[in-house]
């Protein structure tokens, strides 16, 4: 049985995800829930097309990247790619027979429901994937990207100045607009 584990580059480097074929990666109701406001609630999905390894972008809104090029269709991964949902980076590893300590996020019992906002009720009961932090004195085999993401105008500081700044003006504009009546 072929184990996907895909190790963390960032922001946590070093945890590793262990998956099974069918696992959702998004913000909330997926099998993998990523803490980070540019991920969707469900972003990608992770399968086993034959032998390999693929993922695909499930229209989320800022898009998977596969080694920096973001795709738009199931892409096969070969061990090493990276692969980026929005500020969280993680390597491919490839292991031919899982550890005893593996923790593989399987599909639950089916769920029943209706769907919730835009977002449609998933067929399975989503499981948590525990990080997995190195031994003391370990290090990882790899380094942290020192790269730096496109984040959402929402975290940019120019864009704060700017919107604080059109609120001020226009509390003066409508102060000197009753002020002349």
């Amino acid at each position: 049985m072929t184990e996907i584990l895909f190790v963390e580059r960032a922001p946590e480097a070093g945890a590793e995800h262990r998956l099974e074929d069918g696992a959702t990666i998004g913000r909330e109701g997926c099998d993998v829930e990523l803490a980070d406001p540019d991920v969707s609630r469900r972003h990608a999905i992770v399968r086993l097309a034959g032998p390999a390894i693929a993922v695909e972008d499930l229209g989320s809104t800022n898009g998977t990247f596969v080694n920096d090029a973001r795709i738009g269709e199931v892409t096969t991964l070969r061990a090493g790619d990276s692969v980026r949902f929005g500020d969280v980076v993680w390597e491919l590893r490839i292991q031919s027979q899982p550890t005893r300590a593996a923790q593989i996020v399987q599909p639950g019992a089916a769920r029943t429901g209706a769907a919730r906002g835009d977002v449609p009720m998933p067929d399975f009961a989503p499981s948590k994937v525990s990080r997995v932090v190195a031994p003391s004195g370990g290090t990882p085999a790899f380094s942290p990207s020192g790269g730096r993401f496109k984040r959402s105008a929402a975290r940019r500081l120019g864009a704060t100045v700017i919107s604080y700044g059109v609120v001020i003006a226009t509390a003066v504009a409508v102060a000197a607009y009753f002020a002349q009546r």
